[in-house]
């Protein structure tokens, strides 16, 4: 992004607290919406000023605004693994392999479409942390993140063997790669499935790993300090969503989850990648991605690009019983973690950028609710992202599109209301959902910032607000219905549910259809993007049929 980007605005508590009041009420009881209330009015007249204070004044001295740091603390505090709970993830829904380029010379030409951008990546530095060259160390109670600079060597991944490649160009990298693919799978431990356990259990075994020394100590240096991880799957002829389900949580001996970027590759051309999250968000990955796409087919096909002689180096583990056992452990606890989650993945035709003047963004949003109340009974607390980055230190910020005014369209629509009765609902609630879009993309949202205060309230005050133990908040920020995230041009976007029960949900809208990608652990996804596609037809009919 060029120029010169203003700093993230930070809000009055006073309109946050507003907002946060009419983000909960369409989905509140009375009674539950008067209790919420007064928490509201307790916390303006107590913690708020204060904590408001401190926050602005910090974000005046960390050189990236208030919000940025505090995006990545949330996560680097954040004891879960990281596949499917915390890393990004997604492929691409067709191979890319061009025709007659072989899958070694396939996989050369990711490999230097991804050293390009690491490359371009170096020369723009700024102010945004770096996708590349970093690696995230666990640690028992707070994780932290790495960066190596001056790094210029890759990883590969391939049946629980590790590879160090440093140079060259594509005929003599692509040699390279036709003998690791050449290789057995490994006998040894999977070590690499540590990176997808605890945290703080990583974090143990991974000072074993070191005080070990030896091959394993020296492999472990080799894989953090990479500029990225490629991970070579040895599978074909795979769904769209099931590749998308095996990049998120799959091959836990072949991933390194601590890596700030992977890359994923399979046999049938597709591109997977996962991404740390603390180190950005959609849209700085979806820059990475966009590149690795758009310039691996191009390099593939193109002449040897006379790069420097290609050093390959073969890492070995050798570590003790302990690790061996654990290693196990790891991975058999990584696949029941994947073995736990659904993914399915369905294109939506007759839709495009807008239906007859309508955001396709509404449309997705009002039906994913109908598709709700007609698997549930009611409608759901639903995450829109919207994002910032725009501003200086802007991060995603979470828009709740379930206004008082979708949920009148839903009743409406549950009673069979005239269509031009149901119409006029619709427009009520698309201004609604426009207004509260435009007001994060001015920087007046209240999501992020209330988050801000909550942890500012724990580490200045030494606790939790009231507010922040209520059911409502509760509700919106660990216990979604439908957790969203639009995914353009990104493909299959495998988006783990925000409670057991949820439905993860990543679109994806094309020129003439939306391509919907929904992610379930203990609902059914099938059911869900079976209901959401008839819901998002009777909407598009709705608005097309108009007088």
């Amino acid at each position: 992004m060029s120029g010169v980007r203003p700093p993230l605005p930070l809000p009055s508590p006073e309109a946050s607290c507003r907002q946060y009041l009419r983000a909960v009420r369409p989905l509140q009881s009375e009674e539950q919406h008067r209790t919420t209330s007064t928490l509201v009015e307790k916390f303006l007249a107590g913690d708020a000023p204060l904590v408001h204070e401190a926050l602005a004044t910090w974000g005046r001295t960390t050189g990236s605004g208030w919000l940025a740091p505090l995006w990545a603390e949330a996560y680097l505090e954040d004891r879960r693994p990281l596949p499917a709970h915390q890393n990004a993830a997604g492929v691409t829904e067709q191979a890319l392999r061009p025709t007659g380029v072989d899958h070694a010379r396939w996989v050369a030409a990711v490999a230097l479409a991804a050293v390009e951008y690491a490359e371009r990546e170096v020369a723009g530095a700024g102010t945004e942390p770096a996708l590349t060259r970093a690696a995230r160390l666990p640690g028992i109670k707070r994780d932290t993140v790495v960066d190596h600079p001056g790094s210029d060597h890759f990883v590969v991944l391939r049946g629980g063997r590790v590879h160090r490649v440093q140079g060259g160009g594509l005929g003599a990298l692509a040699e390279v790669m036709r003998r690791i693919l050449a290789l057995p799978p490994a006998a040894g431990a999977p070590i690499a499935a540590l990176t997808s356990a605890r945290r703080a259990q990583w974090a143990l075994w991974r000072k074993v790993l070191i005080d070990e020394g030896g091959p394993g100590a020296y492999a472990l240096d080799a894989v953090e300090s990479a500029v990225f991880v490629l991970c070579l799957d040895d599978a074909r002829g795979q769904s769209a969503a099931r590749a998308a389900h095996r990049v998120m949580v799959g091959r836990p001996a072949d991933r390194w989850h601590d890596k700030s970027w992977q890359i994923v590759l399979d046999d049938d051309g597709r591109i997977g990648f996962t991404a740390e999250h603390s180190r950005g968000d959609n849209a700085s990955f979806h820059r990475f991605a966009a590149h690795i796409r758009d310039r691996s087919p191009t390099i593939a096909v193109s002449a040897d690009l006379g790069r420097s002689a290609v050093h390959h180096r073969e890492l070995r583990w050798d570590v003790g019983p302990g690790l061996q056992r654990a290693a196990h452990r790891a991975q058999r606890f990584a696949v029941a973690q994947g073995d736990a989650l659904t993914t399915v993945a369905e294109h939506v035709p007759g839709t495009g950028r807008t239906v007859s003047g309508y955001a396709s963004d509404l449309v997705v949003h009002v039906a994913a609710q109908l598709a709700h109340v007609a698997l549930r009974g009611r409608p759901g607390g639903a995450y829109q992202p919207v994002d910032m980055g725009r501003y200086t230190g802007g991060r995603t910020e979470a828009m709740r599109p379930v206004s008082p005014q979708l949920v009148e369209f839903v009743r409406l629509k549950g009673e069979k209301a005239p269509d031009d009765v149901l119409r006029a609902a619709l427009r009520r609630t698309a201004r609604e959902h426009h207004r509260r879009q435009l007001e994060c993309l001015r920087g007046a949202a209240s999501e992020r910032h209330l988050f801000a205060l909550e942890v500012f309230c724990v580490h200045l005050l030494g606790h939790r607000a009231e507010l922040f133990d209520d059911a409502a908040w509760r509700q919106l920020h660990s216990g979604l219905d439908v957790s969203t995230t639009s995914v353009p041009t990104m493909g299959v976007v495998p988006f783990s549910p925000g409670s057991a029960s949820g439905y993860g949900l990543a679109y994806d809208i094309g020129a003439n259809d939306v391509l919907c990608t929904v992610t379930t652990q203990s609902s059914s996804a099938t059911d869900f993007v079976s209901a959401l596609a008839e819901e998002i037809g009777t909407v598009t009919a709705l608005v097309r049929n108009r007088r």
